[in-house]
């Protein structure tokens, strides 16, 4: 923004202005500083004002305050805002003040005396409880007054032709701020995002050279394939090149690819994939289109509805394959990208081919259930309402509750009444509607949420393929999407019975598993601490040694683990960690 900015090792920001504003007022200049801090005041008067932005009623306004402004306000000259928190003291600013004199007092000693020199010289003339106060705490009040003077004499340089307003780094300024998705200071500035930059890119009509790698991106059902920096083409039969394995390749979201060559080949050496590349260096980021990743490496932004946008899209994945490496190697990520990452994303595709299935006969009976138990408590809601209404129409089901029934409630908005989930649960025992409301609620998402979306998804041969998310998570996990397979309901009996809808192919089994504690342990593992490495390489349970330890309590007895093991035809061996074994 070209701003001129100023600092000085040793002083604050307060000294600093204060060296500003004195400067202005020896040269002849007005100064308006906009500041949130009220210790500013002092430096008012003289062609100082300050400028302190306030909050009324949810809007932003300012409040300007010259010295006649700030003696209007207080009773006082300017300055004298420092004998004020000599004495009131100032707890943010560690001021001490004197004890047991707030801004009340404080301020009508100034307004009688002026400065603490002169409220010390008088101390005969004011009361005695108070100037018992001023006594005990002098040295404070002293001190206090020189902790909150302004330096107004910083050894800074100053130089008029540094001060002066000058344009904005348009481009350097709409990078930085679109990258920190401050958007509305874009529009308060006024600045225009800068003209697209391309790459000149032409198309040739065969791939003539595959010699260093090949940079190809699927877009719209076609491949585009990098012939060198400004040439592209587009492949139509591509299927033989990507499964030689003898080719390097690099590409842009694989996982549809690796989807159709699972089909026909078992084994698939996984492609370098810009997208999770991305994701690794940056999981925090909330946008990996092709299009975000270019703009964030390399500052350019293309359009990739024009087939020269597409063209130039391709010549770019070198330029950002080369900057990932870079990144990577820098921040020690190569195990994780290549060994972990990259063949993830075969395994997914795997899983998408496979799918899940769905026992369609019991999701009908399932459904049928449902349907029927919404029925029944929509009448029960309805008698005990005293008439029909729209159970789902959040205003009517607050006029029925708030107004007709007299149920307490919050506040009244423009909209209505709130009826969430969290305000019916409160209600839930002061009527039997709320607890039917409820209830019916959840049979509506089972219902639409899990059968009818399910209903929509299972193919001919009676599986559903989710498509598993590899870079939306922050921690690393995995998501889904269409169908959501790991938000299945588990905490209501009837949402249970939802689960048993997914069923494993004949001679299969499903299998579940989950990570323990695997945040403590990459705790322990980050940490190298001694005893929680000791604790997990144990087995042991970590709540009870950490209890133990902070209570210095001597744990009772080893944490229980049973283990069986069955042995034709019918024996059976169970051991516990205490030593004891029983055999039948």
């Amino acid at each position: 923004m070209n701003v001129k900015i100023f600092e000085k090792e040793g002083y604050e920001a307060d000294d600093i202005i204060g060296t500003l504003s004195a400067y202005c007022v020896k040269n002849g200049y007005e100064c308006d500083i906009v500041s949130g801090d009220r210790d500013d005041f002092q430096l008012a008067g003289n062609g100082v004002r300050v400028i302190m932005p306030v909050t009324r009623g949810g809007m932003s306004e300012v409040e300007v305050y010259d010295g006649a402004a700030i003696e209007q306000k207080y009773g006082f000259a300017p300055k004298s805002i420092i004998d004020l928190k000599a004495i009131m003291g100032d707890s943010s600013d560690n001021i001490k003040g004197v004890a047991g004199i707030g801004e009340k007092g404080a301020t009508e000693l100034i307004k009688t005396y002026g400065t603490i020199e002169k409220i010390y010289d008088s101390l005969a003339d004011i009361k005695p409880a108070l100037a018992k106060k001023l006594e005990a705490d002098r040295d404070s009040a002293f001190l206090s007054k020189t902790l909150a003077t302004i330096v107004t004499d910083v050894p800074v340089e100053i130089n008029d032709a540094e001060l002066l307003v000058k344009d904005y780094d348009e481009q350097a300024l709409f990078d930085i701020l679109e990258r920190y998705e401050l958007t509305s200071i874009i529009k308060q500035t006024g600045i225009k995002a800068p003209e697209q930059k391309t790459k000149t890119v032409t198309f040739t009509d065969a791939v003539t050279d595959f010699k260093n790698g090949l940079y190809f991106l699927i877009y719209n059902n076609e491949m585009y394939a990098a012939v060198s920096k400004t040439e592209c083409t587009v492949i139509s039969d591509y299927q033989s090149l990507l499964a030689d394995d003898s080719v390097e390749k690099y590409t842009y979201m694989p996982k549809p690819l690796y989807k159709e060559l699972l089909k026909t080949k078992a084994d698939i050496k996984p492609f370098y994939d810009i997208e999770v590349a991305q994701y690794v260096i940056d999981p925090s980021a909330t946008d990996y289109k092709l299009t975000a990743i270019i703009h964030d490496v390399l500052g350019i932004t293309l359009d990739l509805e024009t087939k020269e946008g597409v063209a130039a899209a391709v010549c770019c994945l070198e330029d950002i394959v080369l900057a990932q490496k870079k990144k990577i190697d820098e921040c020690s990520q190569q195990s994780l990208l290549y060994d972990i990452e990259f063949p993830l994303t075969v395994v997914l595709a795997d899983m998408e081919n496979c799918g899940f299935s769905v026992d369609k006969k019991a999701l009908t009976e399932y459904d049928k259930k449902l349907t029927e138990n919404i029925a029944a408590l929509e009448e029960r809601i309805y008698f005990l309402a005293g008439e029909k209404f729209n159970i789902n129409s959040p205003k009517q089901l607050g006029v029925i509750l708030f107004e007709k029934l007299g149920l307490p409630h919050g506040k009244k908005t423009k909209t209505g009444y709130s009826t969430g989930a969290d305000i019916l649960q409160k209600l839930a025992g002061k009527a039997e509607i709320v607890s039917e409301i409820l209830e019916y609620r959840q049979y509506v998402k089972l219902k639409s949420t899990y059968c009818d979306g399910l209903f929509k998804l299972i193919d001919d041969s009676g599986k559903v393929h989710t498509s598993f998310n590899q870079t939306v998570t922050q921690t690393g996990r995995i998501s889904s999407t269409e169908p959501n397979l790991q938000n299945i309901p588990v905490r209501t009996p009837l949402g249970r019975e939802m689960r048993r809808m997914f069923v494993a192919d004949d001679g299969k089994l499903l299998v579940d598993a989950d990570y323990s504690q695997i945040e403590l342990r990459v705790l322990a593992h980050i940490a190298n601490d001694e005893a929680m490495l000791k604790a997990f390489s144990e087995d042991a349970d970590i709540h009870t040694v950490t209890a133990s330890s902070v209570f210095s309590v001597t744990q009772p007895f080893a944490p229980l683990s049973i283990i069986i093991v069955l042995l034709p035809p019918l024996t059976v061996i169970t051991a516990v960690p205490v030593g004891i074994s029983l055999s039948f």
